[in-house]
């Protein structure tokens, strides 16, 4: 068992995120429920990734690279690769400002995954997994108001 890195780093991960956990343990229950239930869930797959990292395992040669480039890619086209990632998520921050949450995500989900290989049929059940989500989470298990702004360019218009 080698200690690398980035085992250290999840280590420290692991550290911070149940220090949050203990101090948000002793909130009320309304305030807490977003930290407990997020920082649970990262806290344990952060622990499952520690113990990935160090289960002993035969290593291939590495080039450096954390990911690695398939024969048919070239490291040229990576640098515009990165740009349209960041391009869909400003363009998505953007839609959310405009549009509100609720008619930005499904769509944004369903023209990136569809866009980027997916069939329109994945497309369309993962738009549909967002919109599930985000009314049974935000809405039925939280109680966010996020429906109040589903269209804030009305509100804009009229000044």
């Amino acid at each position: 068992m080698r200690l690398k890195p980035r085992s250290i780093f999840t280590l420290l991960l692991i550290v911070i995120l149940g220090f949050g956990l203990l101090t948000a343990a002793s909130w009320p229950l309304r305030a807490s429920i977003l930290v407990l239930t997020i920082g649970s869930l990262c806290w344990l797959l952060a622990v499952v990734q520690l113990f990935l990292e160090l289960k002993p395992h035969h290593e291939a040669v590495s080039s450096g690279m954390d990911i690695e480039l398939a024969e048919d890619q070239e490291l040229a086209r990576n640098p515009l690769q990165a740009l349209d990632i960041w391009l869909w998520m400003i363009g998505c921050i953007i839609a959310i400002k405009l549009f509100g949450l609720y008619v930005t995500i499904p769509i944004w989900t369903f023209f990136y995954s569809f866009l980027h290989g997916a069939r329109w049929w994945l497309a369309l059940i993962l738009a549909l997994v967002c919109v599930g989500f985000l009314w049974g989470f935000f809405d039925y298990i939280l109680h966010v108001p996020i429906v109040d702004a589903v269209f804030p360019i009305e509100e804009w218009i009229r000044g």
